[in-house]
């Protein structure tokens, strides 16, 4: 009972701390103790254009914009284009989720945080630029925006997350940059109009699905970085008829190839050891082993 009371105790001057306003048409929560604001949720929601000053006057205080909170322009339908200011460093999560007409908005290298899904389904979307101060993608930031045709992933990014670029229909190059070592499950996943791609060599691992259903996707080379190649990572792959396989590589996932169509011959490596079940299902293939035994085991 005693630490209950001490946590409500606690938290009854952050909670005072804070005070929502409304100042030209955009919301915000004010941070009273630090002189900082975050926007927030319209009633009406947002439209047209937005420009979101860096700071602003309130009851005779100044307050510095630094934050865009989550769900803050969730399903503003008439939004098409956002400004943010240099003040701001984070983006929360879901901030732009489903803003179905959101055709321009600029991020500043002052933001070094956006949450999980903050621009999924912005369908207008058809060009972002990811600041240099962005070192991971989170899931499912990007997914469902079929308008971007272009993406360009700066050298800080070393982490992209699941489902970051799910459903992505519209770029047809994708380079991963030398800095990125991971790439989380279903991150590409059924991105048809992909017909480049490049693995940067630092790139370690993969999620399962990571390329799943790029069906326009022609070639591909696994660098040297990476161990596995993972469940499912190129199924659906239709039109790819070029696979080079890492030197170290040692495992060739369940299903990884299933449904690769176009693939006509492929050589596993010296050091592949273990193949999943599936990994080449439903296709006419031929096999070349740089050595035997391998094994072929049911993951």
């Amino acid at each position: 009972m005693k630490k209950f009371l001490l946590a409500i105790m606690l938290l009854i001057p952050l909670m005072a701390s804070a005070e929502s306003v409304e100042i030209d048409g955009i919301y915000y929560n004010l941070i009273t103790n630090s002189n900082q604001a975050e926007v927030t949720k319209s009633p009406e929601g947002y439209s047209g254009t937005v420009t979101i000053p860096s700071s602003f006057i309130y009851n005779g205080t100044e307050y510095s914009v630094t934050s865009i909170g989550e769900w803050s322009f969730f399903n503003s339908n008439g939004l098409t284009s956002v400004s943010i200011p240099n003040s701001v460093t984070s983006i929360g999560s879901r901030a732009f989720y489903c803003c179905a007409e959101l055709e321009k908005v600029n991020i500043p290298n002052s933001v070094n945080s956006i949450d999980l899904e903050a621009f999924a389904s912005c369908s207008a979307l058809t060009s972002i630029d990811i600041p240099n101060s962005i070192t991971i993608l989170r899931t499912g930031i990007f997914s469902g925006c079929t308008g971007l045709t272009t993406i360009d992933i700066p050298n800080s990014v070393t982490n992209i997350e699941s489902n970051a670029f799910a459903g992505c229909i519209g770029f047809s190059s994708v380079s991963i940059p030398n800095s990125v070592t991971s790439i989380g499950s279903a991150a590409f996943y059924y991105c048809t109009g992909i017909t480049s791609l490049t693995l940067g060599n630092s790139v370690s691992n993969t999620g399962a699905s990571v390329f799943r259903g790029c069906k326009s996707l022609t070639s591909v080379i696994i660098p040297n970085s990476m161990t596995s190649i993972s469940d499912y990572a190129f199924a659906d792959c239709t039109s790819l008829s070029s696979v080079t396989i890492g030197s170290n590589v040692n495992t060739i996932g369940g299903h990884a190839f299933n449904a690769c169509t176009g693939l006509a011959s492929i050589t596993i490596p010296n050091g592949v050891t273990r193949i999943g079940s599936d990994a080449f299902k439903s296709m006419w293939i031929l096999v070349s082993f740089w050595r035997w035994p391998f094994s072929v085991w049911n993951p």
